[in-house]
Parts: C-alpha cells; structure tokens; sequence
C-alpha cells in the first residue's frame, strides 16, 4: 500500500510538460512554506504574551495585522478591512477579513462585525475556561434590555416598550456591560448569549 502511495506521488510529479512539473513542485513547497510559517506564528502567540503585557500584545497584533495584508497582494488579496477588538479583561485583537472585486455592500458590515465580536467572545471564553472566576447574573431588566439592544433599538425605543424612562433604560444597559466588563453593548449581548442570560429564540420572538 505504502509502495503504491509512495509511487502515484512520484508519477504525479514526473509526467507532465516540464512546466506543469515545474508548477507542481512550486506549488507544493509554497504550501510547506505557508504552513511552516503558520506554525511559527502559533508558537510566537504564548511567547510574545510572555513577554509583553496584554496592551502591546493587542497594537503589536493590529499592526502586524494590517501589514500582514501586503503578503496576500501576490495571490490578488489586496481588498479587505479589519475590525479592531477591544474588550476589558481580555487580549485585544483583530479580525481580517477578505472581500470580493465588488467591494464590501454597506449592510454586511454589521454582520461581519457581530461575527467578529462572537468570535473574539468565543476566544475569550476558551482562554478564561480553567479561571475562578464568579459568573455575573442579569437583573430581569437588564436581562429585558439587552435583549431588544439585540433587536437593534436603541434607547428611546426601549423605554417605550418597557414603558420606562431614557434613563432608565441607558443605565440598566450600561449597568449590564459594566457587570461583564465589555466596552460595547454589541460585546454585553454576545456575552449574555454566550453566557445563557438571553438565547437567540429570546431575540428573535
């Protein structure tokens, strides 16, 4: 079985034009290149946060990630935004992401954000999985609140239809981000699906 495997190989890499060999070949050590050089950087993570603090470790992740862009102009991917992410209590990050000849439409923006924001809420969850740390609970209003921030309203339109106060309702969300430590109501409802305080049939009902 070996031998037969160990054979097809050398046949795909012989026959052939010399240029499609050629090809061949460069395309595979590209790859090995590539993925060498991912490993690297997976092995620079832990060594890097080792020896910077959590701040520099996020401005040196964002700038190596718009750098990172001009390695990708070879291969035509030079369109593209990054969505910076900032959170208390977590590393700061980026999130890169490619786009088609067309441009980026206006309306996925918010999607690719919240896609973003998920993701790094993800990350986050994974690093603090082995912590100590005490697990903050909603209030029901604030429970109330960050559901339809879900929604997309805003302030005003939340203390319609609770029928509280602007105020009110601006508080009990701030009151909300501070008990997760998050920057953004976008991250506090992240964090409050994530942490089962509200589920995507709340926000979607």
């Amino acid at each position: 079985m070996i031998k037969v495997l160990v054979l097809s190989v050398k046949n795909f890499f012989s026959k052939g034009h010399e240029r499609t060999v050629l090809a061949k070949k460069n395309i595979i050590a590209s790859l090995l290149v590539k993925g060498g050089s991912i490993l690297v950087g997976l092995a620079l993570v832990p060594l890097t946060i080792h020896y910077v603090n959590a701040t520099q470790y996020g401005i040196w992740l964002t700038l190596s990630s718009l750098i990172g862009w001009f390695s990708f102009f070879d291969v035509g991917l030079g369109n593209g935004f990054t969505i910076p992410l900032h959170s208390p209590g977590a590393l700061p990050a980026s999130c890169s992401l490619v786009v088609g000849p067309d441009g980026v439409d206006p309306l996925d923006v918010p999607v690719a954000h919240w896609c973003a924001v998920y993701a790094h809420e993800a990350a986050r969850r994974l690093l603090m999985a082995q912590a100590s740390l005490g697990r903050p609970r909603l209030s029901v209003r604030e429970r109330q609140c960050l559901e339809w921030v879900a929604r997309g309203k805003e302030d005003g339109a939340i203390a319609i239809i609770l029928g509280i106060q602007i105020s009110t309702a601006h508080n009990t969300v701030q009151r909300a981000m501070k008990k997760y430590r998050v920057a953004t109501r976008v991250q506090a409802v992240v964090r409050a699906m994530a942490e089962g305080e509200i589920s995507l049939e709340d926000v979607a009902s």
